[in-house]
This record gives C-alpha cells, sequence and structure tokens, in this order.
C-alpha cells in the first residue's frame, strides 16, 4: 500500500512488512512483536484487529500503539473514529497524532477467555455469524453475509437469558443482548449510539421479546445512529455483566468471530491499545 511504502521512505523509520497467511496469523504476528515494535500498522477488517488486540493482551506489558488502515468487510471498529486522509500528510504527521486508549474488554465463559475491541453480541447478531461461517464454507464471503441475514431473519427467536449488572438481575426473553465497547457492528449499525471506545465502560443494549419486523422496522434509526424508544429495547452502562441460558449452549460473537456457550462474563480489563485512526 502507498502509505506503507511512504513510511519505508522516512530515514527515522524502521519498517518491517508481514503478510498473513492463515487463520489466526495475525494473532501469532502480534506476540512475536510486541517486545519490538513501537507501533503496529494494521491492513485489514474488525477480524484482523481482534486477533491482533488478542495476540498482544495474551502477553503482560505495554502494547505498541496501532494505526488502523481499514480492509475488511465490515470495518466497523473504526467508525468510532475521524479517519485521517492519508494523502494529506505526511506518514510522520500522522504518527504524531495523539494516540485514543481504549481499554480493553474481554469474555471468559468456561472454556476460554477472549478479548474484544468493538462488540460483542449474544442472539441475533451471533446467530448471523454461525450461519455466515456455515455459508462461507460453500459460497466463499460475497453472497453469504446475505443469505445468512435472511436465514437468521426466518429462524431466529428470543430466547430465555439471566442477566447480571450493577447488583440487579433480569430473567426474561431476549432477542439480542449487546455488549458495547464501541458503537457500531454489523456494516454501520450504531445500536449503542454515542459510545466511545475511549470510555472505560460497556453501552448495554438489551432487546427484549422484539420480533423479526420489529427489528427490521428499526433499522433506518440504528444506520443513522438513533436511540430506538421501544418498550422492550434498553440501555444501561456498566463495567461488568454476566450472561447465563438455561443450560443449553447459545450462540455469540465478539468483534464478528464466533463463540457459543451457556455462561458468558464481560468485563473491562487492565489492558490498553492507543489507537491512530
Amino acid at each position: 500500500m502507498a502509505f506503507v511504502e511512504a513510511c519505508k521512505l522516512e530515514a527515522s523509520f524502521s519498517v518491517t512488512v508481514l503478510t498473513t497467511t492463515h487463520p489466526n496469523h495475525a494473532f501469532e504476528l502480534a506476540q512475536t512483536t510486541k517486545a519490538s515494535a513501537d507501533l503496529i500498522i494494521i491492513l485489514g477488517g474488525d477480524g484482523t484487529i481482534n486477533e491482533v488486540v488478542n495476540g498482544l493482551c495474551s502477553i503482560e506489558g505495554e502494547n505498541p500503539t496501532l494505526l488502523i488502515l481499514p480492509n475488511g468487510n465490515g470495518n466497523d471498529f473504526i467508525r468510532n473514529f475521524p479517519s485521517t486522509p492519508l494523502h494529506s500528510k505526511s506518514p510522520k504527521e500522522i504518527l504524531q497524532q495523539t494516540p485514543v486508549e481504549v481499554r480493553v474488554p474481554y469474555l471468559k465463559t468456561k472454556d476460554k477467555k477472549q478479548f474484544f475491541i468493538n462488540i460483542a453480541d449474544i442472539g441475533f447478531g451471533g446467530h448471523v455469524v454461525k450461519n455466515l461461517n456455515d455459508y462461507r464454507k460453500k459460497y466463499g464471503h460475497g453472497f453469504s453475509y446475505f443469505l445468512a441475514i435472511l436465514r437468521t431473519f426466518k429462524n431466529h427467536k428470543a430466547m430465555p437469558l439471566s442477566i447480571e449488572f450493577n447488583g440487579q438481575q433480569k430473567n426474561q426473553y431476549y432477542f439480542m443482548l449487546a455488549i458495547c465497547n464501541g458503537a457500531a457492528f454489523g456494516k454501520g449499525l450504531f445500536i449503542a449510539p454515542k459510545k466511545h471506545p475511549r470510555d472505560p465502560h460497556f453501552q448495554v443494549v438489551c432487546l427484549g421479546e422484539v420480533s423479526v419486523w420489529e427489528y427490521i422496522k428499526h433499522l433506518p434509526q440504528l444506520y443513522k445512529g438513533q436511540p430506538i424508544s421501544h418498550p422492550e429495547i434498553s440501555y444501561h452502562q456498566t463495567t461488568q455483566i454476566t450472561i447465563k441460558t438455561q443450560g443449553e449452549k447459545t450462540h455469540c460473537e465478539l468483534d464478528g468471530e464466533y463463540f457459543e456457550g451457556s455462561v458468558f462474563e464481560f468485563g473491562i480489563s487492565d489492558a490498553a491499545v492507543r489507537v491512530i485512526c
């Protein structure tokens, strides 16, 4: 990319280009470069960012600054930040910008702990990603997202969940629970209006017994970043939340990466990354 080539021409920079070749490779590269890099430039989408963050946070210590150049399918995390036109400034000027510090959230299940950077979603969004992964094996990336959305709209229903946060416990049917460190997911749906990753807390968006058609009806508001006024939709602020099913596993996604489980514990870790866009 032109920006990376321009960085190579800066006499004061030492640049190494690393290319991912297989799933989870960005995780491995982030681990191996954490100790030596001052800056990691990520050319990729939300999945690549997720891998890099998990690789960095798997090792204790201060993390390199991240410069994100969006090149993925959704690019939702980058929507939280005003982007700088790369052609308008020199690499040195861009890298001298004050980075935004982001405390990194995590999810713990019975089997593992995983970091994420933008949004986690239990219910509808997790179901979409499960179907998307199934379709990608058959049809590749392009048409699969459309098919996954259609299939999930047809089959997904609210399920009984127990949630605990801020000293409260709620037991009811939920269509979707979004645990938001950022504002947007699903290719530009602003599910958590005004939530910015710099703020070290979650905005939890609860969609209770909402039908698929009611969800579709409110999509224009989500694209505009407008809060939805509905008796079954509520917004909450917290730093920790635990979500439990009635014993069976259910669908979850973190930054577009699929998970499943029956108990989900979310929190804000002590780890942080500094982001330039």
